[in-house]
């Protein structure tokens, strides 16, 4: 009786393992045979990136070749939104800083990225102040980029009351 029990398990082994091995060549076959889809052509250029995303937006925003972005005009720091690597940036120059500027002043203003979720104020090596919030270009869609273009004009207006900028004069044509 034992023998028979091994053999019996045995025999019930090898016909699992040759049901697998059907199995999986019949998936193979079954893959060959399906045509391919052709891939979704991956965006080249900042505006099929943007253009999309912006149409649901309820901003007016106006392309800027010189920088490759959408720059939007408020009563504040005006907005723009560009494309940097695999991200979408929304950013808003609040001004240079000058000199004379107390260092509390800065302090302040910094600090005011840990009360922020989102986005954070930066200056960068000519002392130009900025606010900025990036996301993927995989997971944002229309009416996130719509939020987010209202969130950082607001937190650039605070901002830009906090401490004084020099505006430098715009690049002449």
């Amino acid at each position: 009786m034992r023998i028979r029990a091994k053999s019996l398990s045995g025999a019930l082994l090898l016909g699992a393992l040759l049901l697998g091995g059907v199995g999986l060549a019949l998936h193979a076959a079954d893959d060959a045979t399906k045509p391919e889809t052709p891939a979704k052509p991956a965006a080249t250029t900042p505006r099929d990136v943007l253009d999309p995303l912006l149409e649901k937006s309820e901003w007016q925003a106006k392309w800027v070749e010189d920088i490759q972005a959408y720059q939007i005009a408020f009563k504040g720091p005006d907005v723009y939104v560009r494309v940097t690597g695999d991200f979408v940036m929304v950013q808003s120059y609040l001004g240079r800083v000058p000199k004379t500027v107390v260092t509390s002043d800065l302090i302040r203003v910094l600090r005011k990225n840990y009360d922020l979720y989102q986005g954070k104020f930066g200056l960068d090596k000519d002392m130009d102040l900025w606010f900025d919030l990036a996301t993927s270009k995989r997971i944002i869609d229309g009416e996130e980029l719509n939020r987010q273009i209202a969130f950082v004009a607001a937190a650039a207006e605070d901002a830009a009351n906090l401490v004084k900028t020099e505006t430098p004069p715009p690049p002449k044509p």
